[in-house]
C-alpha cells in the first residue's frame, strides 16, 4: 500500500511512498535520498506542488552505496555546502511542477530469476 509524505527539508525516503515536495528559494536545493534497502518492485513517486524548481533550486534525488539510477552509479557534491557525495547514482531534476516515479530493479524478479548486474538500480518508470 502506498502512503503519501510531504517533505520540506532533506531526508530519506521510504519505498512504496508518494512524496510532495515543495522546494523554494535561490541555492536551496532539496536533497532526497532513496532507500538503501529497497527490493525489486519498490516505487517511490515525487510530485512537485509549489512550482520554484529551477536552474538554482533543484530536486536532488541520490542512491545508497552502489546503486544506480538510470544506470549510473556516479555521485556528486552538487547541492552541498561542504563535503563530497561519491556514494551511488544521483538525478538532479530542475523542471517546475514535475511529477514523476521511479521502481527498483534488485537482484531477483519475482520468480527468484536472477536479474543482470547492468540492469539493477533505481529506473525512471513515469515522467
Amino acid at each position: 500500500s502506498n502512503t503519501q509524505a510531504t517533505v520540506s527539508s532533506t531526508e530519506q525516503l521510504l519505498a512504496n511512498t508518494n512524496y510532495i515536495v515543495s522546494p523554494s528559494g535561490a541555492n536551496a536545493n532539496l536533497i532526497l535520498t532513496l532507500p538503501s534497502t529497497a527490493s525489486t518492485g519498490d516505487s517511490i513517486r515525487i510530485v512537485d506542488v509549489g512550482g520554484n524548481i529551477s536552474y538554482n533550486c533543484q530536486l536532488i534525488i541520490r542512491a545508497t552505496g552502489s546503486q544506480s539510477i538510470q544506470g549510473d552509479s556516479t555521485g556528486s557534491n552538487f547541492g552541498m555546502s561542504s563535503g563530497t557525495y561519491t556514494s551511488g547514482g544521483e538525478l538532479i531534476i530542475n523542471t517546475p511542477n514535475c511529477a514523476f516515479g521511479l521502481i527498483y530493479v534488485g537482484t531477483t524478479d519475482a520468480a527468484g530469476n536472477s536479474i543482470p548486474s547492468a540492469s539493477r538500480g533505481w529506473k525512471l518508470m513515469e515522467i
